[in-house]
């Protein structure tokens, strides 16, 4: 079976406690089984580090300032985090989970935009709180667009 290096962009990770948390867990936690290797893009909290998790899985936890209820990281400094992980990291797959995470978004971005690796983006959650408009016009045009 042909193995991959593979990226996990998201907001929402171990240890924090949720649906989207315990998805990218096993999600990872199962790839490693299947031979992959896999890295975890995400924010810094107070509950985490950056260096090996999980065993084998490599956390990548980048600065900024992170919204408390939303849990979401808005600060450029992880954008541009983001982006230098991806340019070093080599990965054959970018997967992205969640369209209103500003680091899977950046990471999508970066990764469609600069080739070489392929882009994933699954969306969790309804978008109730934000206008779909504003989503799909900032976030998934320019996903979906061709270059």
């Amino acid at each position: 079976m042909e193995t991959f290096k593979i990226a996990l962009a998201c907001d929402w990770c171990p240890p924090d406690v949720g649906g989207v948390e315990t998805h990218i867990r096993y999600f990872s936690e199962n790839l490693v089984q299947r031979g992959h290797e896999v890295e975890i893009i995400t924010h810094k909290n107070m509950n985490s580090t950056a260096g090996k998790e999980d065993g084998s899985i490599l956390y990548h936890r980048v600065r900024g300032f992170v919204l408390n209820r939303q849990g979401v990281t808005v600060d450029p400094r992880a954008i541009w985090e983001v982006r230098e992980i991806l340019k070093k990291g080599g990965y054959d797959i970018v997967h992205g989970h969640g369209v209103t995470s500003p680091i899977s978004a950046a990471a999508c971005l970066y990764a469609k935009k600069n080739g070489g690796a392929a882009t994933v983006l699954t969306n969790h959650s309804l978008l109730r709180s934000f206008k779909p408009n504003f989503v799909a016009k900032t976030v998934l045009k320019p996903l979906l667009s061709s270059t």
